[in-house]
């Protein structure tokens, strides 16, 4: 098995189940379960990591060692749409051909390397198509921005608008006003399932909580006192991962949140906020990230505060630093989605 410098499993891929979108008009199901890779050095199949499972959730595999000073770690793979059937599916709409259609992404956040991936899969998807797509969105989170392209791709009567809805309640109106104009709406990372939304793509978040928690569980021998690193406060997607931890910590006494912060999604200010939880809270032991931008700011504030290896500490996403954080025995664990085929 992967492992980092203090010895412990490098939990680097956890593949949450995600939901498959077929088509304009397709409804989200659950996907089968991912299989793992085979790492190319050995090819030999992966070994299951030790990790709980939880509902509709699994931890993926990772790499068994190959003796070699560094090996790779074998992500499981999100199991491909067959491009045959998904070529066949209907996605003419008000009797256009497909090279007509438009559809856009009101993203939450762009020029940032989880969104970029996910952009990045959109293109090819709709190249793949041969439909016209935008990826549009604020270069920092702001609801009312996002709310603007979304209400602009609207005025131009777009065939289609994907978006984050990270506050649910902000988002209901304005997805019933799409769908009264016959243009429907897919939330994607954060669900929001009582609005007008034909369907969610995106990871089981509560399940990834749990799956979180009982890593954390293990790393801790079951005694830790843990801060969490979060976006915005209110955020849906990030309050279901913390959800589906303390689930797993009610059984589990001598597991405890000790303190929370938001960052905004800002690597500075995420800094100051480990920073400060550790200071205010001499007790902690355990951070956590919950964003893709975590792993970078956990790591640097471990680093600056004379702390990377002697606390646990988790990030989320799999950024280039990140990695090289578990590389290193910064980081102990990442908790990974695939943006790339969300998008």
């Amino acid at each position: 098995m992967w492992k980092n410098e203090r010895g412990l499993p490098a939990l680097l891929a956890v593949l949450l189940v995600m939901a498959l979108i077929a088509g304009c008009a397709g409804t989200a199901s659950t996907s089968p379960e991912p299989a793992a890779e085979t790492n190319p050095d050995t090819e030999q199949q992966a070994e299951p990591a030790e990790a709980a499972e939880a509902e509709d959730t699994e931890a993926a595999p990772a790499a068994e060692e190959t003796g070699q000073e560094e090996t790779e770690m074998a992500a499981a793979e999100e199991p491909a749409a067959d491009s045959a059937n998904l070529d066949g599916a209907d996605i003419t709409r008000r009797g256009k051909s497909r090279e007509e259609l438009v559809f856009y992404f009101a993203s939450p956040l762009v020029a940032n390397p989880f969104w970029d991936q996910v952009q990045a899969g959109w293109e090819d998807a709709c190249a793949f198509y041969g439909v016209q797509c935008e990826f549009v969105g604020p270069t920092l989170v702001d609801i009312n921005e996002q709310l603007q392209y979304f209400e602009a791709a609207m005025a131009q009567g777009v065939d289609g608008i994907v978006t984050d809805p990270l506050n649910p309640a902000q988002f209901e109106t304005i997805f019933q006003q799409a769908t009264d104009m016959g243009i429907p709406v897919v939330a994607m990372d954060s669900d929001a399932p009582d609005s007008a939304r034909i369907a969610y793509y995106g990871s089981e978040n509560k399940n990834a909580g749990r799956l979180l928690a009982e890593t954390l569980v293990e790393l801790t021998d079951g005694q830790g006192k843990i801060g969490i690193l979060t976006g915005v406060l209110d955020a849906e997607n990030l309050h279901e991962r913390i959800d589906g931890m303390e689930e797993v910590f009610a059984d589990h006494p001598g597991m405890e949140i000790v303190a929370m912060e938001g960052d905004d999604y800002l690597i500075d200010v995420g800094i100051q906020k480990v920073t400060a939880m550790f200071q205010a809270n001499p007790e902690m032991n355990t951070i956590v990230g919950l964003h893709s931008n975590t792993p970078s700011a956990v790591g640097s504030a471990l680093n600056e505060l004379g702390l990377a290896g002697e606390v646990v500490a988790t990030g989320w996403d799999a950024s280039p630093e990140g990695i090289d954080y578990v590389k290193s025995g910064v980081l102990d664990a990442l908790l990974v989605q695939r943006p790339y085929d969300m998008g």
